[in-house]
């Protein structure tokens, strides 16, 4: 226990540091660039920088009234001077509402809807979209700090302090720049940039799900990979997605382990960070030492079925991640042993799956070589390095993504390393989790 005290207290100073520095690029901007670095935060005062929720907007499809999630703007914001409110109804109430007496209209959680306004005039439709609450810090504390992306920076917005208990530099809450970074949705429904990197028009809750190996054959890496899991766990809340301004504001993490018999799987549900690591403390391997080849497939099948039921009962949906980490080649199995398939179309399908457009695939599999089996496994894929086993899920994503120039993941090397942990999947999180702004139709 002395050891993963060790390792928490690191993975905290960790976060310390990396909430004290915003981003300081936006790809693709023209307007002026702010300054690299913010100023220390002061607790209590104002910050600075471009909120999306401020200004005027038209409440048309093109320009929709822009409000954070928990607060109200008036629907005679957008109606002509001197209209009256007699009604109205929202056709998402779980994204908005309106109050039929007072005509406010409310955010409720991050996405689009419409509601119909009724006036003497006649009926309006006014088009708003709901951005996750302008507060990401833990205490009522605002930092003042330069928002630290290029951009117009203009207006002002509720500092958001970096760090834990509120340390480190203000960020100004805007999330997106207000306008020179278009995206155009592709045959998909992907949203992608100009050059055909896949971007969000919001920041998204991110869900990740990790299928791990923890046969015997895992023995002599688990300890490292269990540790530096739970380092990433910590480390994955300080990214600042490319364009954005604050962090990733919802981060949940589960892991399904496995073995060679996929019966004996073990799941840890979708959770927040710092439980997640806590219930990773006691994380061993199990069964034999002489294994055959493991039940990666079904494992990921299942990882994927988890992902895809958060994603339904998330409200504007999720960015699904998979990280698949093992030393050995994966079967899927229905029956036990007596059944295994090498057929990657379950998951591949998936891949294609709507609710999967924003997927991310990552896996820590050997790359080169042919892992020895002590054990027979007919069927396996013998002569091919195990990490190419994961690849044909790629593919099938972007067979369906045609204009995206790059791919949702990649392989990562094994085993998941410290490196790998400070510096590789973060920052292929951070280049993949993209925000821009969505082009007029």
């Amino acid at each position: 226990m002395a050891g993963l005290r060790s390792l928490v207290i690191a993975a905290l100073g960790l976060i310390a540091l990396s909430g004290c520095k915003p981003s300081s690029s936006f790809a693709g901007s023209t307007n002026k660039t702010a300054k690299d670095k913010a100023p220390k935060a002061d607790t209590g005062k104002s910050g600075s920088g471009s909120d999306p929720a401020d200004g005027t907007h038209a409440g048309t499809k093109d320009d929709p009234i822009i409000i954070h999630a928990g607060t109200s703007k008036a629907a005679t914001d957008v109606l002509p001077k001197g209209s009256k409110v007699l009604g109205c109804e929202s056709e998402e109430a779980k994204i908005a509402t309106c109050d039929p007496t007072t005509g406010s209209i409310k955010g409720v959680v991050p996405g689009e809807a419409v509601v119909k306004v009724h006036t003497p005039e006649g009926d309006k439709n006014i088009y708003v979209k709901v951005i996750p609450a302008s507060t990401l810090g833990g205490t009522s504390g605002k930092g003042t700090g330069d928002p630290g992306i290029t951009g117009t920076d203009s207006g002002k917005g509720t500092g958001v302090l970096g760090g834990l208990a509120d340390s480190g530099s203000g960020l100004g809450s805007g999330q997106v720049d207000s306008g020179t970074l278009k995206g155009k949705p592709d045959p998909g429904g992907l949203l992608i940039d100009d050059g055909g990197r896949p971007c969000l028009d919001m920041i998204l809750p991110l869900h990740i799900m990790i299928a791990l190996d923890v046969t015997g054959s895992m023995d002599s890496n688990i300890d490292a990979i269990r540790d530096n899991i739970q380092q990433f766990a910590q480390v994955v809340k300080t990214i600042v997605p490319e364009g954005s301004k604050a962090p990733i504001p919802d981060v949940k993490i589960g892991a399904i382990t496995y073995v060679d018999d996929v019966a004996d799987q073990q799941m840890i549900g979708l959770t927040d960070p710092m439980s997640f690591a806590n219930q990773m403390a006691d994380l061993g391997t199990r069964g034999g030492i002489h294994d055959h080849c493991e039940g990666g497939i079904a494992a990921t099948r299942a990882a994927m079925e988890a992902l895809a039921a958060a994603q339904a009962a998330t409200p504007g949906g999720t960015v699904p991640m998979v990280l698949v980490i093992s030393d050995n080649y994966s079967h899927d199995s229905v029956n036990g042993e007596g059944s295994r398939t090498f057929d990657m179309a379950p998951v591949t399908g998936a891949a294609q799956a709507p609710q999967f457009k924003n997927m991310l695939f990552f896996d820590s599999v050997p790359t080169s070589g042919n892992v020895p089996l002590l054990l027979p496994c007919p069927g396996a894929p013998l002569g091919t390095a195990p990490a190419a086993q994961w690849q044909p899920v790629r593919e099938a994503w972007k067979a369906v993504h045609p204009d995206v120039t790059v791919e949702p993941g990649r392989n990562i090397g094994f085993p998941f390393t410290g490196s790998t942990l400070l510096s590789t999947l973060p920052a292929e999180l951070k280049r993949l989790l993209k925000v821009c702004a969505k082009a007029a139709p």
